[in-house]
């Protein structure tokens, strides 16, 4: 990814990462608050969920510069997604959800600049999953 995506999102993370927990509480509420069809394919217990999502967003913080690098590793949780009822049509709301919670968690300090780049990473980040997940569609079938 270009220094024009690599470079706000690092800076936009330090304003974020001292309050991961409340990003990820903030985003999962959101996220089922306006799409409560989302909320069964997820467990009753978040607690390792929001775990989970924390390393994948710090995973893709710290290798943003050297993408290709985790690009497997997102092919194979694409496919996985799969199992869980995940379709295209959730990447973007997923997208949305996640840059609103981290515009309310970094406040003020929040630009357009921090906005477009996490928006071009997490485009990139769906455009991979879903590549992986419908290359696991075709080897399943």
């Amino acid at each position: 990814m270009s220094t024009d995506i690599v470079t706000p999102i690092r800076q936009s993370f330090t304003l974020i990462e001292p309050n991961a927990e409340q990003l990820v509480n903030r985003f999962y509420n959101r996220l089922f608050s306006d799409n409560p069809g989302l909320r069964p394919m997820f467990p009753k217990d978040m607690a390792e969920q929001k775990k989970m999502l924390l390393g994948a967003i710090a995973l893709v913080v710290s290798n943003i510069d050297n993408f290709d690098r985790i690009e497997g590793a997102l092919e194979t949780m694409g496919a996985r997604h799969v199992s869980y009822g995940a379709q295209e049509a959730h990447y973007p709301v997923v997208r949305d959800t996640l840059l609103a919670a981290m515009q309310d968690i970094a406040g003020e300090a929040w630009n357009q600049t921090f906005h477009d780049a996490w928006e071009a990473g997490l485009n990139v980040v769906a455009e991979v999953m879903i590549r992986g997940a419908r290359t696991g569609q075709t080897k399943a079938a």
